[in-house]
């Protein structure tokens, strides 16, 4: 009997105002699932307890026999998570990359804001309503006993066996008996539906200049949302509350465009830098398989050289987003102020956080080293 891996994300928060029914559901799912099958799913839940990123491309890499899927829960919150943000963009990322498309699973559980916009301004809202969701926003109403909810769970596990049994049928014509200096990513790549080597890498060419360039833009906003900040200070010599209030309202009036550009800005943030970690990851697996030979020959000599950049960039990363994470804390003191300058700050410190979150890939780049048994120098 085979076993399935299942990624449950959804916000617990989400969770507690349901009195639990987000949970119970991925429960029911798995039930029905097993129900109509035979086999066992080992749903995962509880995303504080465990590394997803790493058990799913430790999934993908060993087999696609038991695939590995993802259902995010989708609601305004989830959106507003930095976590949930991150999670989303590296799974479906992952899937469009491998060309496992169906293995992402979307329930759009609340209405979401942006969700009916032709152009919305999220670009990750954008991304994931390219995927096939279930609609859920009436059914959650629904008494759990009820025919129509048995039903929606159904046709949840039903599409759920549809997928995995479609992925079976590419497992078997797709090799996963790796070569040991081949990764998995490589080899998956070479199917009609997933970019190849050189797709990613023109990927990355693209939008390493456009990041480096949204970076600029998301510092000029922060630095005139810091300039019209210290003006609150000037609040004080104002001599009564309805001079200060009209002050403080003025000064939101003044915040309203570079908050609005910093969320824009930061919207693209994470889409151009996932698609530059796809870049940097194949760039140090080249790089780290030179150093492996031992050979001390120019080639690598730069690789070396290159693997200590790398270093050099997490750690610049960290100090900006120490900076960044700073104007966050600091936003949140100053937030309640005004009843108009409260959700203008909120945006930001909102925007703010998924910029810190998005900015980890870093981190993970120097741990994609130091997990590798390549003798590197560090920086």
């Amino acid at each position: 009997m085979s076993s399935y891996e299942g990624f449950w994300s959804y916000v617990h928060k989400d969770d507690k105002a349901e009195n639990k029914r987000i949970s119970l559901l991925a429960k029911d799912m798995v039930a029905q699932f097993e129900l109509l099958t035979g086999e066992s799913i080992n749903l995962f839940l509880d995303k504080d307890a465990i590394k997803w990123g790493d058990i799913w491309k430790g999934k993908i890499d060993d087999s696609l026999s038991t695939v590995a899927f993802f259902i995010p829960v989708l609601t305004p919150r989830y959106f507003m998570s930095p976590e949930c943000r991150r999670e989303l963009q590296f799974f479906v990322r992952q899937a469009i990359n491998i060309g496992v498309k169906e293995l992402i699973f979307p329930l759009y559980y609340v209405d979401v804001p942006l969700w009916d916009d032709e152009n919305p301004k999220d670009d990750l809202i954008e991304l994931i309503r390219t995927f096939q969701y279930e609609d859920w926003r009436d059914l959650r109403f629904n008494e759990i006993s009820s025919e129509s909810y048995r039903r929606g769970v159904f046709r949840l596990a039903k599409r759920l066996v549809e997928a995995n049994r479609s992925i079976e049928k590419k497992g078997s014509i797709v090799s996963l008996s790796i070569d040991e200096n081949i990764t998995a990513i490589e080899a998956l790549g070479e199917t009609d539906e997933s970019p190849g080597i050189l797709e990613q890498m023109a990927s990355f060419e693209k939008a390493l200049p456009e990041l480096t360039k949204t970076m600029a833009l998301i510092q000029d906003d922060m630095k005139l949302i810091f300039s019209i900040t210290k003006k609150l200070g000037n609040a004080k010599q104002e001599l009564t509350f309805d001079s200060k209030l009209i002050f403080v309202n003025q000064i939101a009036k003044e915040l309203t465009n570079p908050i609005e550009s910093i969320r824009l800005n930061v919207n693209a943030y994470t889409t151009q830098i996932y698609d530059v970690d796809r870049g940097f990851r194949l760039l140090i697996e080249e790089a780290l398989k030179k150093i492996n030979t031992g050979n001390k020959d120019e080639s690598v000599i730069r690789a070396n050289s290159f693997i200590k950049k790398i270093y050099m960039v997490s750690a610049a990363s960290q100090r900006a987003m120490k900076v960044t994470q700073d104007l966050a804390n600091g936003i949140k003191t100053i937030e309640n102020i005004s009843r108009n300058l409260r959700p203008k700050f909120r945006v930001l410190h909102q925007s703010l956080s998924i910029m810190i979150e998005a900015s980890k890939v870093s981190d993970e780049w120097v741990q994609m080293i130091e997990k590798s048994r390549v003798q590197v120098l560090p920086a």
